[in-house]
């Protein structure tokens, strides 16, 4: 007994995530990185500092000042809701994005390869950079699969 040919319509059914997909998830998880990182920064800073990096009470101290950087990224989410709810013309934004989180991995490593982080955990800090390095790959294959959706 053989099986019969499989029907291009019914296969089309199983294809992979059409490209406008691509740009909405990478979008949205530009949204969340950044809210995930952003809001501890900007209202629980010892959380963040303290109790997840091991920072000591004089680290968390001192980076309990850069609670704008975290107002800072969550402004970056509010505008990757604005982007998710009107993607049409917003290329620039999205290349933003993208170049946001490509920076942010470039200077996380280079931070990493000075020792600027000796005070904190390991895990903390690879984590941060397999994070927000995933993201900025992600965020660059979505602009470029989304390209018709931005242009539009």
């Amino acid at each position: 007994m053989t099986t019969p040919p499989i029907e291009p319509e019914a296969h089309a059914e199983a294809s992979p995530l059409d490209p406008g997909t691509h740009l909405r998830l990478s979008v949205l998880l530009s949204v969340i990185v950044n809210l995930a990182y952003g809001l501890p920064i900007a209202l629980w800073p010892d959380l963040i500092w303290g109790t997840l990096a091991g920072g000591t009470s004089s680290d968390v101290e001192l980076l309990s000042s850069m609670r704008w950087g975290g107002a800072v990224l969550v402004a970056w989410a509010i505008g990757g809701v604005l982007v998710l709810s009107r993607p049409k013309g917003r290329q620039t934004m999205v290349t933003t994005f993208a170049l946001q989180f490509s920076l942010a991995t470039a200077a996380l490593i280079v931070s990493a390869l000075a020792d600027e982080f000796a005070w904190a955990e390991t895990w903390f800090v690879l984590a941060a950079i397999i994070v927000v390095g995933a993201s900025a790959l992600y965020l660059w294959y979505g602009r470029w699969a989304g390209r018709q959706v931005l242009n539009a």
